[in-house]
């Protein structure tokens, strides 16, 4: 029996690093030329398809090419509150830009006039560090934290690429729409500083950039990220089966690609289970093994939001799976017994909004190719 050689080189549910990271060419060269040129952007796409990994890799890559240009990265979907985020922005802008116990006590003094900010430190000061403040200041000159990456960049002589991840999330602060307004009518004024903000909420972040009454219309340019093709893939599964001597034919390639959709996560996934099953050669029952394996470890969940869909959601699902092209026609609604146009209309906003399914291309298509492959499994379609 030969052995593996090497660590699995596929990964999933992590911040891609280099070597698991493929393709996004002609991303990464799109978001160069913002970043490079100052311009905000705003990069949309539904969760796991590598909207982290891609921003990261491209800082990455530029910061090796542009040394005056700095990057720092804050993750919204924990913060609960506008008095949070402050605290979180703050404390990441200051991280990002010194490693030092000293600096960044110099570098409060320097920054902060109006508002004392309070420095926790803990048994590893350069790891955890945080900045927090008296809220009712923050209130009164939210301005001079606001405008804290535009005077970091001033007096460091850089410019600046403020990263913020699943921005949408400000939806849960008490008064999200003022809160916009606070932050566009600083941030619009920064020479030195753009902003990259990137959410999984497509509808959410379409309303909050694309809609004219909107605080932050127009504020940068707007990507919608796509899936990776399967002519990108097959490169990049053959090469990392290589590296533990496993031989994959291309055949065998396309057939994970086809089942995953192309979704970056689960091609991810899918790999690194036939990757660990295969000695040798894989072979279409290690295929198999490993697709129903991955199906059955989501099978809870899926059987979870199910029962969270009314009947017509539901029944709305059966028919996009199977590739209903007229959902509204009196044909298809008495086909799945989808209720009214109206009721199909509704439903597929709250899907959407429920991240079950996405349009693209004026196309409806799931998010979650398992959770396809799953209802395939569950429920007799082929009836229909």
């Amino acid at each position: 029996m030969k052995s593996s050689k090497g660590n699995n080189p596929f990964v999933f549910g992590l911040t891609q690093k280099e070597n698991a990271f493929t393709n996004r060419t002609e991303e990464i060269n799109q978001l160069h030329q913002l970043f490079s040129n100052n311009i905000n952007c705003i990069l949309v796409s539904p969760r796991r398809w590598g909207k982290s990994s891609l921003v990261r890799e491209c800082a990455k890559v530029l910061k090796n090419k542009e040394k005056k240009l700095q990057f720092c990265f804050l993750d919204m979907f924990s913060v609960n509150s506008e008095q949070e985020f402050y605290q979180e922005f703050a404390t990441q802008l200051i991280k990002a830009n010194t490693n030092k116990v000293q600096d960044v006590l110099s570098q409060t003094g320097t920054y902060f006039k109006k508002i004392v900010p309070k420095i926790s430190l803990g048994l590893s000061p350069e790891s955890s560090v945080s900045l927090s403040f008296d809220w009712q200041d923050v209130q009164k000159h939210k301005s001079e934290i606001l405008d804290l990456g535009q005077k970091i960049a001033e007096q460091k002589k850089i410019n600046l690429v403020v990263c913020i991840d699943e921005f949408q999330s400000l939806s849960r602060f008490d008064d999200p729409l003022q809160f916009q307004r606070s932050l566009r009518a600083v941030w619009q004024n920064h020479d030195k500083v753009s902003y990259c903000l990137y959410g999984s909420k497509r509808n959410m972040m379409e309303h909050i950039f694309n809609n004219r009454k909107m605080p932050f219309y127009r504020f940068g340019e707007f990507i919608p990220l796509q899936k990776i093709e399967e002519k990108h893939w097959i490169p990049f599964i053959r090469k990392g089966f290589k590296t533990g001597d496993k031989n994959i034919s291309t055949e065998h390639i396309k057939w994970i690609v086809e089942k995953m959709d192309c979704h970056p996560y689960y091609v991810q996934q899918l790999s690194y289970h036939v990757w660990n099953t295969t000695i040798e050669e894989v072979t279409q029952e290690i295929l198999d093994e490993c697709l129903n394996r991955i199906i059955e470890h989501n099978a809870w969940m899926y059987e979870r939001e199910v029962e969270g869909l009314s009947r017509t959601q539901l029944n709305l699902v059966k028919a996009i799976i199977n590739k209903e092209e007229q959902l509204s026609s009196k044909y298809t609604l008495a086909k799945y017994d989808m209720g009214t146009s109206a009721t199909v209309t509704k439903n597929k906003k709250i899907l959407e909004q429920n991240d079950v399914i996405i349009k693209q291309n004026q196309q409806i298509t799931m998010v979650d190719p398992v959770f396809v492959l799953w209802m395939k499994q569950r429920f007799d379609l082929n009836r229909y």
